[in-house]
C-alpha cells in the first residue's frame, strides 16, 4: 500500500484527519516530513474499518516504506 492509496480510503488528508480525530495540520505534517508516527496506527486501522476498508500493520509498514522511497527519490534528483 502506498500513501496515496491510504489517503484514497477517505478521499483526502482532511477527511483522514477527521476520521482519526487529529488535526489536518498534523496529518499534513506526516506527509511533509515523510513519516507517520506509529502511535496513530490503531486509530488509522479503526477508521479504515469504519470506512469499509481493511488496513493491517503490514500495510502501514508499506505506507512508511513508500514515503521513505519517495523521499529517497527526491534526494537523488
Amino acid at each position: 500500500m502506498t500513501h496515496e492509496q491510504l489517503i484514497s480510503i477517505w478521499g483526502d488528508r482532511k477527511k483522514l484527519a477527521d476520521a482519526i480525530g487529529a488535526g489536518e495540520t498534523t496529518v499534513r505534517a506526516w506527509f511533509n516530513r515523510k513519516s507517520i508516527p506509529a502511535r496513530y496506527d490503531p486509530a488509522i486501522i479503526k477508521a479504515a474499518a469504519v470506512a469499509g476498508a481493511t488496513i493491517t500493520p503490514n500495510d502501514l509498514y508499506d505506507v512508511r516504506a513508500s514515503l521513505i522511497a519517495q523521499n529517497d527519490e527526491g534526494a537523488a534528483a
